[in-house]
């Protein structure tokens, strides 16, 4: 199967969708506006890496997009989580649109994962977790 197809059964399969739809199974009633906006928003973060992944001809180039797709999303996940984590100490509770957005993310993350190298995966986490030495200007 060629990578483009495969990144498009591992996002749109039965696997995470039903993944997907068991975590916001989960939360305890949301509006109809608010599960309406959370299933949209994730259904386009899948649906544009896939549109682009349609127009990248070379096996390497997708490769590499893969990799910064999987980039992309897990500093997303970081920043939700950092939202969550400072209104959990600052109110003592967080938004549950973004918790379970962050665990949406989450849930596309681990899929991408079975189109990464290990070793690949290693590499990203330990340069997304690692201090900037410099200041921001």
């Amino acid at each position: 199967m060629d990578l483009r197809a495969r990144l498009h059964d591992v996002l749109f399969g039965p696997t995470l969708e039903q993944e997907l739809e068991e975590c916001l199974a989960t939360w305890p009633n949301p509006s109809p506006e608010e599960l309406l906006s959370t299933r949209e928003w994730i259904g386009a973060r899948r649906h544009e890496f896939v549109e682009l992944a349609a127009e990248i001809d070379d096996r390497e180039e997708l490769e590499l997009s893969i990799a910064v797709r999987y980039i992309e999303l897990k500093a997303h996940w970081m920043m939700l989580n950092a939202k969550i984590q400072y209104s959990l100490f600052r109110l003592g509770e967080a938004p549950l649109e973004v918790t379970y957005r962050a665990s949406l993310v989450s849930s596309v993350i681990g899929t991408l994962e079975q189109l990464l190298a290990q070793d690949d995966i290693e590499r990203i986490t330990r340069f997304l977790a690692e201090p900037i030495e410099r200041g921001v200007a």
